[in-house]
């Protein structure tokens, strides 16, 4: 660290201190000074201040505080270049430099959260609780109690971050001023309010307003209010679920929440959830919240079709004697093979359904009955579609040359789950090895070793050699 002269002129007398390279504390550079003549010329980096009756001016008391401050502030530079990157470090200060107001502001306008580390007295400074709250609303955790029930400073934290008020001292959480403004920032803030503010119309409104959720921490009164629960419900429709029951049994509200998204089905009253024109609605916008209405309306053909319509794995929770009709199915398993899962026995036994599902989907045929899974037509179409699914063809198929044939020229891959027999077939493994080298692993141990197959799968594959 460099040398720094301060020149001292008392009378005709000069006096000149060098301070070099040993850090001082702040308390050391104050006695240095408190030891100086009262009157004197300072000459500090070659700017003349002039000083008479020193001690006895509070102006010139606090110009020779800033005096100390600076030289202070030099020696310990280090420390603040690293605070100007990482104010979080002021942690791993000494208490002098936690107590500096100077070196705090350095290292709270780099991070809020460096209020934490501030010596007590400065956690009750307003200048510097206001600059770590206006940056950061919820270090006013941090803040001394005293400022915790200040107006502004609370005031500039909830503007910042409504959750600060959390933080706040109970007279504040029931302020209208400052509960207001903290649910305009976030709705949630009404959490922290007091039940009274959590009864006030216009508090819980702005609340509601900005985030539906927060219809939770209002009061029952309010949860019983149809202005209140419409805004929220329209905000977010989860919030339906705070409602009171008599307005989840309201057929205005609880449209506006699925009409928002139709999952708010599962919060509506067992009535509503029996009402067609309610459920039509939620399963027209989304298929699949079908499983929140009744099991009268399951069962209601126009309802499951317009479901099926909008998601064709809907079908899942269609009433068993709708997962039998054959329209019903056909839908669903029409451009999405997977839903024949959710079919029933019989219709898992239907050629045209099953075709319908395969064609759309060969992985579907895993569904299908026994019979159909040894259809040759059926299988056939699976393998072109997807030439894993003879996995799920019968033993007999998985023997036949043809649709193996099919299966291995597709996906050389496939081979795996063909017999054993055709795993010693030759053509058949000579069209697996063609299409993919790495399907050597699936033949039998004689071609393994047969020498054309090996060097086709050279050709085809260099990797294979490994």
């Amino acid at each position: 660290m460099p040398t720094i002269n301060i020149n001292l002129m008392s009378g005709v007398l000069y006096k000149t201190i060098n301070i070099d390279s040993v850090e001082l504390t702040y308390i050391q550079i104050k006695e240095l000074f408190h030891n100086l003549d009262d009157k004197f010329y300072k000459i500090i980096n070659n700017n003349n201040i002039i000083y008479t009756n020193l001690y006895d001016l509070d102006y010139d008391k606090i110009i020779l505080n800033n005096i100390i401050n600076i030289i202070f502030l030099a020696y310990n530079k280090d420390i603040i270049n690293k605070l100007i990157i990482n104010g979080s470090l002021l942690k791993y200060t000494n208490n002098e430099i936690k107590n500096n107001v100077d070196i705090v502001k350095i290292a709270i306008y780099n991070d809020s959260l460096a209020l934490c580390y501030a010596s007590n007295e400065l956690k009750n400074n307003f200048d510097i609780v206001k600059i770590a709250v206006s940056n950061n609303g919820k270090v006013l955790q941090f803040a001394s109690n005293e400022l915790k029930n200040n107006f502004d400073i609370v005031k500039i934290a909830v503007t910042n971050n409504g959750e600060a008020l959390c933080y706040a001292n109970d007279e504040l959480k029931n302020n209208f001023d400052i509960v207001k403004t903290a649910v305009t920032n976030n709705g949630e803030a009404l959490r922290y309010a007091n039940d009274e503010l959590k009864n006030n119309f216009d508090i819980v409104k702005i609340a509601v307003n900005n985030n539906g959720e927060s219809l939770c921490y209002a009061s029952d009164e309010l949860k019983n209010n149809f202005d209140i629960v419409k805004i929220a419900v329209s905000n977010f429709y989860h919030a339906l679920c705070y409602a009171s029951y008599e307005l989840k049994n309201n057929f205005d509200i609880v449209k506006i929440a699925i009409n928002n998204n139709s999952l708010a089905l599962y919060y509506a009253s067992y009535e509503l959830k029996n009402n067609f024109d309610i459920v039509k609605i939620a399963v027209y916008k989304y298929g699949l919240s079908l499983q929140y209405a009744s099991n009268e309306l399951k069962n209601n053909f126009n309802i499951v079709r317009i479901a099926i319509y909008n998601c064709r794995l809907s079908l899942q929770y269609a009433s068993d004697e709708l997962k039998n009709n054959f329209d019903i199915v056909k839908i669903a398993v029409y451009d999405c093979g997977l839903s024949l899962q959710y079919a029933s026995d019989e219709l898992k036994n239907n050629f045209d359904i099953v075709k319908i599902a395969v064609y759309y989907c060969g992985l579907s045929l895993q569904y299908a009955s026994n019979e159909l899974k040894n259809n040759f037509d059926i299988v056939n179409i699976a393998i072109t579609k997807n030439s894993l699914s003879l996995q799920y063809a019968s033993d007999e198929l998985k023997n036949n040359f043809a649709i193996v044939k099919l299966a291995v020229s597709k996906n050389g891959l496939a081979l795996k789950y063909s017999s054993n027999e055709l795993k010693n077939n030759f053509d058949i493994v000579k069209s697996a090895v063609y299409n993919c080298g790495l399907s050597l692993q699936y033949a039998s141990d004689e071609l393994k070793n047969n020498l054309d197959i090996i060097k086709l799968t050279i050709r085809k594959n260099n990797l294979q050699l490994k």
